[in-house]
């Protein structure tokens, strides 16, 4: 008798251990499968081509003239430009930067000259001349230069300034003034840097 409950509980516990045993072999490929399927999702995502990131293109900063912009300069002579040269700084601006004029001198110079800051006198309303200059070709009869356009009068203008003044490094109102005047003590230096503060300001 108790050799049968023996054996009993001898198949009862193998019986248990096959269940367990059993249970670990059967879910030991499903581990084993997946464990596969994550190293093959890795090595393909190794593989793939990786997008060569695109260069960011480089943004010239614009030239600065005067510390400002070509724009934001011309925008600031031409608020001191009235009458019949409104509107025309970006001619005076390119031209002098191209001669290395100064800019603020040569529009300064015209505006005492002109008044045109207010009002353009005849001279330049009736014969394109911004400058003063005498040539050949008459305006009204006088010996004063008439231009075609307005155009030309200020091209004209400012190379003249750049021949007889700049080239010779008489750059500045005070350098300029004797040969310009004729009088090295009047005061017309003082009057011409007074107009490139003006204009500066705004």
């Amino acid at each position: 008798m108790k050799k049968r409950i023996i054996y009993g509980l001898l198949i009862a516990l193998l019986i248990v251990v096959i269940c367990i045993c059993g249970d670990k072999v059967i879910k030991k490929p499903e581990a084993v499968i997946a464990s596969s399927e994550l190293q093959e999702a890795n090595k393909k995502e190794s593989e793939e081509i990786i997008e060569p990131v695109a260069e960011v293109e480089e943004i010239e900063e614009e030239p600065l003239y005067y510390g400002l912009t070509y724009d934001a300069l011309v925008e600031q002579i031409n608020k001191s430009l009235n009458s019949t040269v409104s509107g025309y700084g970006e001619v005076f601006v390119s031209k002098s930067l191209e001669l290395g004029v100064d800019p603020y001198l040569a529009v300064a110079i015209m505006l005492h000259e002109t008044g045109c800051m207010w009002d353009c006198s005849n001279l330049v309303k009736k014969c394109n001349n911004v400058g003063g200059m005498k040539s050949g070709s008459y305006c009204s009869g006088s010996s004063y230069g008439k231009f075609n356009t307005l155009e030309d009068g200020i091209n004209a203008y400012i190379e003249n300034l750049y021949r007889n003044y700049v080239s010779q490094g008489l750059n500045t109102p005070e350098l300029m003034q004797r040969k310009y005047t004729g009088y090295s003590n009047s005061s017309w230096s003082s009057k011409v840097n007074n107009y490139i503060n003006i204009i500066k300001s705004k």
